[in-house]
């Protein structure tokens, strides 16, 4: 991944529309939020999802810095024939406000500004380029090796959260840099797998699906995660992908061991658990920031199936309420 621009989900930014085009051809939206008070009330998540269009993704970002904390919300939907992109934007933008957010929209400056403020640049951006290329200009120094990534003058670690205790993850302490992005894509079992799955809701067997080739991991999931819920789930063929990442840094390595071990020990200590990966790291950057998970076939994130959780359209409140907010 030689140009990391390249790969930024951002393209355009239509002011009039206020829609950004991504990378994939899909459509986007961004919303810079207060955090909620208390508890994030995910009932009218769950409804919107379970209307969404299957290969949607809804991005949480939490950036934790010693200079701001900021959350963002993204969604993200596949371009097709009938998408109503100002009644869509104006129904997420209403859930959120449900949700306890307080949503202000953001446009392709903001998100120039804010993936800038994540690798530390200082490069001015040429506002005649696309918003990829304005984010992370070509004079940026750059370098991915097997357990970091190098961006500018700072040192990152990601780590997949493989397991949310019951309580989540409690205030990572002062001081210590940090990016949460929650991934969630909206996925539709195949009609013949669903049928199956209603048939055997109480049964602990998993049918075989030797001809389902690359989203058969996913799917494999999915199904383990269905048959083990009430067969209330199956009033949907709906289920969703969620992949939890969480970043940290440090201007060198010996202060990126000690960040590494410090959000190792905050996240612990609620009962969850962190795995700190190596080799795919460029790829996890790319999906932590706005519209950067491509859910699409033959796409970078397949190599991320194994670290994503699976479940049931059903289960978003319990899988939201234990991660908290930073």
């Amino acid at each position: 991944m030689a140009d990391l621009h390249t790969y930024l989900g951002a393209q355009k930014y239509d002011p009039v529309a206020g829609v950004f085009e991504t990378v994939d051809l899909a459509s986007g939206w961004l919303w810079e939020c207060s955090p909620p008070a208390g508890s994030i009330k995910t009932t009218e998540l769950e409804t919107f999802l379970a209307d969404l269009q299957s290969g949607s993704v809804v991005q949480l970002i939490v950036l934790n810095d010693v200079h701001q904390k900021r959350v963002l919300i993204s969604l993200k939907i596949p371009e097709s024939e009938g998408n109503q992109h100002s009644e869509i934007r104006s129904n997420f933008s209403i859930c959120l406000k449900a949700m306890g957010f307080h949503p202000k929209s953001m446009d392709g400056d903001r998100y120039v500004d804010f993936v800038k403020s994540v690798i530390d640049s200082s490069i001015s951006d040429d506002k005649s380029m696309d918003l990829s290329e304005r984010a992370f200009s070509s004079q940026e120094s750059y370098l991915a090796v097997y357990r970091k990534l190098v961006i500018n003058n700072r040192s990152f670690r990601a780590g997949t959260l493989q397991k949310l205790s019951e309580c989540g993850i409690k205030a990572i302490r002062d001081g210590l840099s940090c990016l949460l992005c929650i991934n969630l894509i909206s996925r539709e079992l195949p009609d013949d797998l669903y049928d199956t799955c209603r048939s055997n809701a109480h049964e602990e067997t998993i049918p075989r699906m030797d001809w389902y080739l690359d989203e058969m991991k996913v799917i494999h999931k999915a199904l383990n995660a269905i048959l083990k819920t009430e067969s209330s789930a199956f009033k949907s063929k709906q289920y969703v992908e969620l992949l939890p990442v969480i970043w940290t840094w440090a201007p060198d390595e010996q202060q990126l061991e000690i960040a590494c071990s410090a959000l190792r020990e905050d996240i612990e200590a609620s009962g969850s658990e962190v795995n700190f990966v190596s080799g795919i790291l460029a790829t996890l950057f790319i999906s932590s920031l706005p519209f950067g998970m491509y859910p699409g076939e033959n796409n970078l994130n397949t190599l991320i199936i194994n670290r994503s959780l699976i479940a049931p359209i059903g289960e978003i409140p319990t899988l939201l309420e234990r991660i908290s907010k930073i």
